[in-house]
């Protein structure tokens, strides 16, 4: 048996090995690769000790993972019964375990359940992340969690068009009503474990090259913009993916600034339509067009909802000097426009002139991550704070002078100031919408 099965492996040419691969060993091994990278990183800024951790990770995952491929290859290949969902599934929850290792070990303060938590988010391109203050964290480990969220963009790409399209899951059901796409071209698909594992490697294969491409052009046009070479990779990766990965506290920080935020909103027109993809290997269908469904819904989106943030705020202070304000005004509809665009289409990136957009819009923090206004302790700490800035702007206030940025205390730093003086245009929006507001009020119950 064992002799049939050497003979058996040197016969098998290697896209025969890869097809009787299950797809989750496929993933161990490529994961195992990818440890190298973080470890080259980490040698080359002199992390030593960092990159021996990742080597042996690898070393140890590539090993094993050689050692099971060796121990069942000539076997029947099999997908869980068939069940390439379950397959899909178990490698999201199971895979993370393997990946977390390297954190486990370089990261001694970090337990099993949150360095598993921290990859899946990645891998799932969640974006979610445990780490509040990401200076205080490796670099490597910043370019490590950034290529599991490559990775996981790459997966659910390959998943959707090799699983999904022929089960018509996913929206590729729509495709096949109406006779077009991917999912009406494969009504007739085999559903064997070998099949399941060719259609995989073959859309692996035409997926990569525009995948690799893409991300590799972004990061490079990152850093001519200014951007170093690690932020502009993980970036480039983010978006790429939409994961919303990244090794800053946040884009106001990024030295590319709007030049890189402009070029991010470009590469992300391959998360609204499909055909940045497909054109590399469907070459009649032609490039991306503003007249397909996608990209009008996306344009007409981010307009609207631009305009309505905008236009909010402009018709409820036209008489504050500060709405005239030409480049401020551009500031905040770029904040607002990419911002939205960059929810729309789940990166989850804010723009550097977000803050600027916000006190144009009076959103404040509401709009902050996902819809925090619908905390309850949040919107009684926003209404007080609105109280609290109309009565500084109130004359003859009185109150504890330290908090107040406008109004009678303030005037005599300010000599030239009015009983508006310290205000930003969000404070003059609330002081508008709330002139019978006091200093009283925020103690009322119910405000």
């Amino acid at each position: 048996m064992a002799r049939q099965r050497r003979r058996r492996i040197q016969t098998a040419g290697p896209a025969r090995i890869l097809e009787t691969l299950h797809p989750f060993l496929l993933l161990l091994l490529i994961s195992a690769g990818l440890m190298l990278v973080p470890a080259l990183h980490a040698v080359a800024v002199g992390d030593i000790a960092l990159a021996e951790t990742f080597f042996a990770a690898a070393l140890v995952q590539g090993v094993l993972t050689l050692t099971v491929i060796l121990a069942t290859f000539g076997r029947p290949a099999t997908t869980f019964g068939d069940n390439r969902l379950l397959a899909l599934l178990l490698t999201y929850f199971a895979l993370p375990l393997f990946l977390a290792v390297p954190l486990v070990l370089a990261l001694p303060s970090l337990t099993w359940t949150r360095a598993y938590f921290e990859m899946l988010s990645c891998l799932t391109t969640t974006g979610a992340t445990l780490f509040d203050e990401p200076g205080r964290i490796a670099p490597s480990i910043h370019l490590w969690r950034g290529l599991i969220g490559w990775l996981g963009g790459f997966i659910f790409l390959v998943a959707a068009l090799a699983i999904l399209a022929p089960l018509r899951l996913g929206g590729f059901e729509i495709e096949a009503t109406l006779g077009t796409g991917a999912s009406s071209r494969n009504r007739q698909v085999s559903t064997s474990a070998v099949a399941t594992n060719a259609r995989i490697l073959r859309f692996a294969r035409l997926v990569l090259v525009p995948y690799a491409v893409l991300t590799f052009a972004l990061a490079l046009l990152l850093m001519l913009a200014g951007e170093g070479g690690l932020v502009a990779s993980v970036h480039a990766m983010s978006v790429l993916a939409t994961s919303g990965i990244s090794s800053l506290s946040g884009l106001d920080v990024a030295a590319s600034g709007r030049m890189g935020e402009a070029l991010m909103a470009l590469f992300l027109i391959a998360a609204v339509t499909q055909k940045v993809m497909r054109v590399f290997w469907e070459r009649e269908i032609g490039p991306p067009r503003l007249s397909d469904p996608e990209i009008k819904i996306a344009v007409a989106s981010v307009v609207a909802i631009t305009l309505l943030l905008f236009l909010r705020s402009y018709v409820a202070a036209l008489d504050v000097e500060a709405q005239r304000d030409l480049p401020a005004a551009l500031r905040a509809i770029w904040g607002s426009a990419f911002t939205v665009l960059s929810y729309l289409t789940t990166l989850g990136f804010e723009s550097m002139d977000w803050g600027e957009s916000r006190a144009w819009s009076g959103l404040g923090a509401g709009f902050d991550g996902g819809c925090h206004c619908h905390d309850g302790r949040r919107r009684k700490a926003f209404a007080r704070l609105r109280a609290l800035q109309t009565w500084c702007a109130r004359d003859g206030a009185t109150g504890p002078p330290e908090l107040c940025r406008g109004g009678r205390d303030d005037r005599a730093a300010d000599p030239a100031g009015g009983g508006n003086a310290g205000l930003g245009v969000f404070d003059a929006v609330s002081v508008r919408h709330r002139a019978d507001a006091s200093w009283s009020d925020i103690d009322r119950p119910g405000f």
